[in-house]
């Protein structure tokens, strides 16, 4: 298990209702593997807010368990704060999840993605910017 501290932000809402159907199953992944606090969003406002309070509270590790548009919100909290110690982790419970499967990151090999957060493992991804606005592979 990870000595590190995340934050998992849960979109239930993400994939038409996908992830509600798959939290049980991502929790107890999650739990196997990190040390994590935990909070469900009921609107995309929570999604910001959420964020920031987490980044507020010194998380430097947050994980969104959404699809495309939830990790392109998440990231655009990320790169709004300024602070370039930062990782977002991105597990799938969206409808497409394009994002995470460009990197691997699928429902089928969601254990592999847990521990390599777990190990540390990352990368860093450019963002785009359109009006203020930062976004990963989709805005809308």
């Amino acid at each position: 298990m990870s000595d590190q501290r995340f934050f998992v932000l849960f979109n239930p809402g993400a994939g038409r209702g996908r992830g509600r159907q798959r939290r049980d199953a991502w929790l107890e992944l999650l739990h196997r593997h990190l040390r994590f606090d935990y909070a469900e969003t009921t609107c995309h406002e929570d999604i910001a807010r959420l964020t920031d309070k987490a980044l507020a509270e010194g998380y430097r590790n947050i994980v969104a368990v959404g699809g495309d548009g939830t990790w392109s919100l998440v990231a655009d909290r990320i790169v709004r704060s300024g602070r370039p110690d930062l990782c977002l982790g991105v597990l799938p419970a969206g409808t497409g999840n394009d994002f995470g499967k460009s990197f691997g990151v699928t429902w089928q090999e969601r254990e592999s993605a847990v521990r390599a957060m777990a190990e540390g493992r990352s990368r860093e991804v450019d963002v785009g910017r359109v009006e203020g606005r930062h976004f990963l592979n989709v805005f809308g």
